[in-house]
């Protein structure tokens, strides 16, 4: 197993995401009927965007205030 490397620990994950791939395809239910689901909700995507502007900011300060 030394011989492998480091980068060896990567190819472990295949076989679970091919087998969660699996089981996502088989279980998966129908989408719903509804028409008003196509809907933009401006609510939820400005919050996500100060979230994920917040997020940026912080990781950005992060190697000056370590």
């Amino acid at each position: 197993m030394a011989h492998w490397g480091w980068r060896a620990v990567f190819w472990v994950n295949v076989p679970v995401a091919c087998v969660l791939v699996a089981l996502v395809l088989a279980v998966r239910t129908p989408a719903s009927g509804r028409v008003d689901s196509a809907r933009l909700n401006l609510l939820g995507a400005g919050l996500l965007a100060i979230a994920l502007a917040v997020l940026v900011h912080a990781l950005v300060g992060v190697p000056a205030r370590g």
